[in-house]
């Protein structure tokens, strides 16, 4: 399954909610961009409410890709 649009990135830090409605809309805007890297402090989330990885580099969408959880 793939992430769906909207693409929701939540930065913790000051609230702020940004909304993606494509790739080449998150990678002009997010330019440098990494989900997993907890200096973001951001959550990235589909439409669905699903987590998602997400990283940028160079204005060019990497990782766009359901996150993946482990059961304990």
């Amino acid at each position: 399954m793939k992430p769906e649009y909207p693409i929701k990135v939540l930065f913790k830090e000051d609230g702020e909610e940004w909304f993606f409605e494509n790739k080449k809309d998150i990678a002009q805007n997010l330019e440098w961009f990494d989900s997993d890297d907890p200096s973001e402090n951001a959550i990235v989330t589909d439409k669905n409410g699903r987590q998602v990885t997400l990283k940028v580099e160079k204005l060019e969408v990497l990782t766009f890709e359901l996150t993946h959880r482990v059961n304990s």
